[in-house]
C-alpha cells in the first residue's frame, strides 16, 4: 500500500513538473525578433473597412501594418471561418455560427457601418493567406466557443499552414491555455500566444507555466509592473490590445512592451 502511495506521489511531482515548472524557450517568427516596436492590424483595419474581411486585410496591409490579427472558428460543415462573434444575423435571426454551413455563411454581408464601400462577406482562413505578403505577420487567434472541437480545428489550421508554407510568419492565440497546449503539442515549432484580461478564468502566471506559450497578449487596461516583470524574467515578450489612441500608445511603450494591436493602422505613423 505505501509503495503504490510513494508511487502516486512520485506520479504527481513529475506531471507537476511536466505541466507547470518545466522551464521553456520562448521563440518567435523572425518578423517579431527584428521589429522593436510591432503593430498589428486587430482583424485588419476595422476603422477603415468591416473588420475581418478581406478589404480589411487589404487596408492594413496598404498602410504597412507590420501584421495582421484574425479570429478563426469552426463553420457547421467544419471549414475555417474568419469571424469574430459566436453568434450572427441570418435571415432576420440571431444564430450561433457554429449552426450554419460555409455556404450560408458566403452569403451574409457583414458591412453595416460603411456606405462608401460595396458589401462585404465573412472570408475562409485560406482566402486571407492567399492575400498574405511574404514580409507580413499572420496572428490567428482562434475562438473557443465550442472547445469539444477545438482538437480538430487546430489540427486543421496546422495542416493548412504547413500545406501554405507559413508557418515561419504565423503565431497562434487563443485566451484558452489548453488550445495553445494542443498547438504545441501538435507542432511545437510554432509560436503560440496566451491571451488574456482580467475577465479570463484563468491565472496568467499558473497557466502560463502551464501553456507555455511564445508570447502574451494582454488587455491594455489591464497591464500592471509585476506583470511586466514577471514575463520579461522569462524573456516572453508583451503585446497590448486595442490601443486606438496616443495615450494607450504612451502607455504601452512606457511599460517597455514589444507591440500593440490596433484598429487604426494609421497608429503606426504618429
Amino acid at each position: 500500500m505505501i509503495s503504490i502511495i510513494l508511487f502516486l506521489i512520485i506520479i504527481f511531482i513529475l506531471l507537476g513538473y511536466q505541466f507547470f515548472f518545466k522551464p521553456w524557450h520562448p521563440d518567435l517568427p523572425n518578423q517579431l525578433k527584428k521589429t522593436n516596436f510591432f503593430y498589428y492590424g486587430h482583424r485588419g483595419a476595422p476603422y477603415i473597412a468591416p473588420e475581418n474581411t478581406l478589404i480589411s486585410f487589404q487596408e492594413a496591409i496598404d498602410y504597412n501594418i507590420d501584421g495582421l490579427e484574425l479570429d478563426v472558428q469552426f463553420s457547421k460543415d467544419k471549414e475555417l471561418i474568419i469571424y469574430h462573434d459566436e453568434y450572427i444575423n441570418f435571415n432576420n435571426q440571431e444564430i450561433n455560427i457554429s449552426k450554419l454551413d460555409v455556404k450560408d455563411i458566403k452569403k451574409i454581408n457583414v458591412n453595416n457601418k460603411f456606405s462608401d464601400i460595396d458589401p462585404q462577406f465573412i472570408p475562409k482562413l485560406e482566402d486571407v493567406i492567399g492575400i498574405l505578403p511574404n514580409n507580413i505577420l499572420l496572428n490567428i487567434e482562434i475562438k473557443s466557443y465550442k472547445y469539444s472541437n477545438s482538437h480538430l480545428m487546430t489540427k486543421k489550421i496546422v495542416e493548412l499552414t504547413t500545406t501554405k508554407s507559413i508557418n515561419n510568419q504565423i503565431i497562434i492565440s487563443s485566451f484558452n491555455p489548453f488550445i495553445i497546449k494542443q498547438i504545441k503539442s501538435i507542432n511545437p515549432y510554432i509560436s503560440t500566444a496566451f491571451i488574456w484580461s482580467r475577465k479570463s478564468y484563468f491565472h496568467y502566471k499558473l497557466f502560463s507555466y502551464y501553456a507555455k506559450p511564445d508570447a502574451f497578449h494582454v488587455n491594455i487596461n489591464d497591464i500592471s509592473a509585476d506583470m511586466v516583470k514577471w514575463f520579461k524574467n522569462k524573456n516572453i515578450n508583451i503585446y497590448a490590445y486595442t490601443v486606438n489612441n496616443q495615450s494607450d500608445l504612451d502607455k504601452a511603450k512606457g511599460y517597455g512592451l514589444q507591440g500593440i494591436f490596433t484598429d487604426k493602422p494609421d497608429i503606426k505613423n504618429v
